[in-house]
């Protein structure tokens, strides 16, 4: 996207989003930005109306955890899981409610229990941001990082405290959600 405004390619935003689609499933969506659905691989992002402001504290891990290696455990761990999930209707449902509670409450991952069972230190951090005071935490994506919803920005300084306090060196605020990518132009 940079490189196609700077220089004045003008390329339409659908084909922006095919060639980030080929670069990763995931780079899709931080062109679109906002909070999204991601079907496909994830590299198909539909945006979903969400109005509210959510506060959240991210702890990345300083060991990766390799994706297909999730994928197949959960595989293995679900070897009868349907091909295509459910519709998230209780999520669409919480974001448009606005209300922190109700959105932890919907929040899930189905990768979350393949990830802990290979990595059973995630699933301690999680346990650990909880009692910390988040509404839920998550194991994101494929993991290692995971992530915690809170009901305001006090309610993540809290949790960041008392995760930095266990000693977990990297604890990031966030809030969301956020614009996509978008070019600036300076004075």
């Amino acid at each position: 996207m940079a490189y196609d405004r700077l220089h004045g390619c003008g390329l339409p935003d659908d084909v922006l989003l095919e060639l980030a689609a080929e670069l990763g499933s995931d780079v899709p969506f931080s062109l679109v930005g906002g909070t999204a659905r991601g079907r496909g691989r994830g590299e198909v992002v539909e945006p979903v109306e969400d109005l509210a402001t959510w506060w959240w504290v991210a702890v990345p891990a300083a060991v990766g955890l390799s994706t297909p290696e999730v994928y197949a455990h959960f595989d293995h761990l679900h070897p009868h899981a349907l091909a295509e999930p459910a519709e998230p209707d209780d999520l669409f449902s919480a974001l448009a409610s606005g209300e922190p509670l109700r959105l932890a409450r919907a929040l899930h991952n189905d990768l979350q229990p393949a990830a802990i069972d290979l990595r059973p230190e995630l699933g301690a951090l999680i346990d650990r941001g909880e009692r910390e005071g988040a509404l839920r935490g998550l194991v994101s994506g494929s993991g290692p990082t995971c992530i915690f919803l809170c009901d305001s920005l006090d309610g993540a300084n809290a949790v960041v405290d008392g995760l930095q306090g266990a000693g977990h060196d990297v604890v990031l605020i966030a809030n969301g959600p956020v614009a996509g990518a978008h070019l600036l132009e300076l004075p």
